[in-house]
């Protein structure tokens, strides 16, 4: 068989096929349309918005009919048809015609476009994510997830150790909107002075020299800072560097370290003066270590007795 007879007979099968078509539509029109037309109520109807329309479907879902282009056939009394339309909220209308009564006027479907959801996630993904809604707080999360009527929106994403971003999407009609962002880490740095100078000062368990501390960088993030010299308090503080404070000065004043000092004096009832003040006399008090205190001790009838005393760190002295 040549390529030219081949031809002819898939035009010729065609043709017999549209034949049959024309044919089917013909009988359904005679034996189905007609007879509903003569003996049931017609109900003409017109979807809005057009897109709703393109590509809508619509039933009978109770009561008995049929639905021929933009007009319904219902036999009876009473039907409710059912409107479809992928990205659009489906809705539903109540057909009652009374008794002996007419044909209905034409029903006006307006139809809304359905919520479509909206996913993002992160890497790292972290609980402390805030999310924001053009410009509105909406949820503090690892992910967000949120339906949107279609149109613009504005996503943003914030958390402290790593830079915000923004997301500016066009949300269609019925398609879902999935995105991933990779969260950028916040370059901060961190530097240190104390009085007086000369301490070690540890970052994160790494020693970085002594004060005055020169900028130190850091990643966003909290950072342990340790401030150490000898004869004072220690100082211990965690540090967060954020995309709103990267930034960070310290200027610690050190403290003396303290030590207990036991005090006994009698006869009791007399007035303890520590540096020229006077102190209730408790069995311990606390002293700076490494200084020159003076005690004195007063009463009535009796000699006044004065005493210097310099603690040791984790020393006691009577």
């Amino acid at each position: 068989m040549t390529d030219l007879d081949q031809k002819l007979k898939t035009a010729k099968r065609g043709f017999r096929v549209r034949m049959a078509l024309g044919a089917f539509g013909a009988l359904f029109l005679l034996a189905v349309v007609l007879p509903l037309a003569y003996f049931s109520h017609i109900v003409s109807f017109r979807i809005e918005p057009p897109p709703a329309a393109d590509n809508a479907v619509v039933s009978v879902s109770k009561g008995i009919g049929v639905v021929v282009f933009d007009t319904a056939y219902i036999l009876g009394g009473r039907a409710v048809l059912d409107f479809a339309s992928p990205g659009f909220i489906s809705q539903t209308a109540a057909i009652d015609f009374p008794k002996d009564a007419g044909d209905t006027g034409p029903l006006i479907i307006e139809m809304r476009e359905a919520p479509v959801r909206v996913f993002i996630t992160t890497t790292p993904s972290l609980a402390q994510t805030r999310w924001y809604v053009d410009g509105v707080y909406a949820a503090t999360a690892e992910e967000f997830a949120r339906e949107f009527e279609p149109g613009a929106v504005r996503i943003e994403v914030d958390h402290a150790f790593y830079q915000p971003q923004t997301l500016q999407l066009k949300v269609p009609i019925g398609e879902a909107i999935t995105r991933h962002i990779d969260l950028t880490p916040v370059t901060g740095d961190i530097s240190i002075r104390s009085e007086p100078a000369g301490a070690a000062v540890v970052i994160n368990g790494e020693p970085q020299g002594l004060t005055p501390m020169q900028t130190v960088a850091v990643p966003g993030g909290l950072h342990r800072v340790q401030v150490m010299l000898e004869g004072y308090q220690a100082i211990d503080e965690e540090i967060a560097v954020t995309h709103t404070l990267p930034n960070i000065e310290r200027d610690y004043r050190l403290k003396p370290r303290q030590t207990a000092v036991r005090v006994k004096a009698s006869p009791a009832g007399g007035v303890l003066q520590v540096n020229g003040v006077a102190t209730a006399i408790t069995p311990s008090l606390v002293l700076a270590a490494g200084q020159t205190h003076t005690l004195r001790y007063e009463k009535p009838g009796y000699l006044p007795q004065s005493r210097a005393v310099m603690p040791k760190a984790s020393t006691q002295a009577e």
